[in-house]
């Protein structure tokens, strides 16, 4: 065979597997900016939740939380609760009666707001209703998220807290008053008692 021929045909073999390797790296690099636009949509993508929960200071109390469990800040959050008005104000929620009359402007991620629902109240016999809740809010770009939640109080009941913050402030200062016992006992620490003039 002709060296010519042979170069040429090197060459043509070669620009195809050039051509085909380009082919296959731009697939690969639209395929990447596809994973990156939505990689970094998701990671500024909010996520609005509410929910009951106890307090973590007061034993009985049951507050209703919004919470921005996402990665990104919500805003212009609209909730509004679907609730029985006489079941409400039979078992004293009046938090609704103002909640969700304008939307809440911004909610950082991260971030909730926590507002006293009721307390022992809420589980009399019968217990307070289930309720649905309706989310409505924004990410920073404009795109708008719905959601919708169910409250049922019932599922908190059997709850207990392990300890109470009382009884670690009680133990606190048990622990307090055992370690000056000993500073006193052992002489470290002087004492002295005066009586007042009478």
């Amino acid at each position: 065979m002709d060296p010519v021929a042979i170069a040429t045909i090197v060459s043509a073999v070669a620009t195809v597997a050039v051509a085909a390797t380009t082919i296959v790296y731009a697939v690969f690099t639209r395929q990447l900016v596809l994973e990156n636009q939505l990689l970094r949509k998701a990671s500024s993508q909010p996520t609005v939740v509410v929910y009951a929960l106890p307090d973590k200071d007061v034993l009985q109390a049951i507050n209703f939380i919004v919470a921005n469990v996402g990665l990104g800040a919500a805003r212009n959050i609209s909730v509004v609760v679907k609730a029985d008005p006489e079941d409400l104000t039979k078992h004293g929620v009046y938090l609704f009666k103002n909640w969700g009359k304008r939307p809440i402007s911004v909610l950082p991620q991260g971030e909730q707001i926590s507002a006293f629902m009721g307390g022992l109240e809420l589980f009399e016999d019968p217990p307070l209703q289930a309720f649905d809740v309706d989310v409505s809010y924004q990410d920073l770009s404009g795109g708008v998220y719905e959601e919708a939640f169910n409250i049922n109080v019932k599922d908190l009941l059997g709850y207990t807290r392990v300890e109470s913050p009382d009884r670690k402030a009680l133990d606190s200062l048990r622990r307090w008053c055992d370690s000056m016992s000993s500073a006193v006992a052992s002489g470290r620490v002087r004492v002295e008692i005066s009586k007042p003039n009478s």
